[in-house]
């Protein structure tokens, strides 16, 4: 399974995350679980680090976090190589992802991760909940998406959102299989 990922710029300071469940809350009429993480993880290079899901259907969850300000980070020597292996663009893209995104002047940002094949509700109302406190999506979300998360949801909506995204799934799986 793969990683989706975006991340939103913020002039300032960044919301932390009972400010982000809060609005999408707001913007999804779904309450918002929240799980921090352990101290341990969010004392070392992070500002903010923990998981977010719908409280109704808790078991697709984004991971949301920012890094300090200002914290340096390098990727390990054996990580470059087989970045640059790959794709020799990769090594900068993972320095600049480990270095938080950052722009010049006094922006941070907040990132957001999910998973292919999770359904996609909770990943676009978590993007757009980040826009809606200010920031600037790095990879826009598409008109289509966009419509579907803007409008208040119910528990049994966004379940029969994910029965018909699984459902299609396994179409998929099992398509040309002779099954």
């Amino acid at each position: 399974m793969g990683i989706t990922h975006t991340s939103a710029v913020f002039a300032g300071q960044v919301p932390d995350l009972a400010r982000i469940a809060a609005e999408m809350t707001r913007r999804s009429g779904l309450e918002v679980s929240v799980r921090d993480s352990a101290p341990e993880v969010t004392s070392t290079v992070f500002a903010m680090h923990g998981e977010l899901s719908f409280a109704c259907v808790n078991r697709e969850r984004v991971k949301v976090y920012s890094y300090r300000p200002w914290v340096p980070r390098e990727p390990d020597e054996a990580t470059l190589a087989a970045l640059a292996a790959i794709d020799p663009g990769l090594a900068d893209q993972a320095h600049r992802i480990l270095n938080g995104g950052r722009v010049d002047g006094d922006h941070h940002s907040v990132h957001v991760q999910g998973f292919v094949g999770e359904e996609g509700t909770l990943f676009d109302v978590t993007a757009l909940a980040l826009e809606s406190l200010g920031g600037s999506l790095t990879r826009p979300i598409s008109d289509e998406r966009r419509q579907r998360c803007s409008a208040a949801l119910t528990p049994s909506a966004l379940r029969a959102r994910h029965r018909a995204h699984w459902r299609s799934f396994v179409r998929e799986l099992f398509k040309g299989s002779g099954s």
